[in-house]
């Protein structure tokens, strides 16, 4: 059975994108407006098995979200990877050091995608 990936972003645009994305590599995908709206998802179906999330979202961001599950062993077996635009060296150590699995730098593209998805053993 393929990964399921929750796609996490406040833009409606960007959602859409990273959703074509991943389906382009036969992963089905949920989305969701933010991270609180995210935690209930996974709370309702932990089956997930990737979460591509924006850094900065209102309500709940990216890093927040990401400290959340980290928190609870149910959603160990989730990868997270940090979508953001943010490209600085302290970004990616920050994220790093949060316990993100990897981080993408927007714009998203699919051959990027693909590759972090091979990395993690997703595809």
């Amino acid at each position: 059975m393929p990964t399921k990936a929750l796609v996490v972003d406040d833009s409606p645009v960007t959602r859409r994108i990273v959703s074509i994305v991943l389906n382009s590599q036969n992963i089905p995908c949920k989305e969701a407006l933010n991270g609180r709206e995210a935690l209930e998802i996974l709370n309702w179906d932990p089956s997930f098995g990737l979460v591509m999330v924006d850094w900065n979202m209102p309500e709940m961001n990216g890093m927040d979200f990401l400290a959340e599950v980290k928190r609870q062993p149910k959603f160990e077996h989730i990868k997270i990877i940090i979508v953001t635009a943010n490209d600085t060296p302290e970004a990616i150590e920050e994220a790093q050091k949060a316990g993100a699995d990897d981080f993408i730098i927007k714009p998203v593209y699919r051959d990027v995608v693909a590759k972090k998805l091979q990395l993690h053993g997703l595809n």
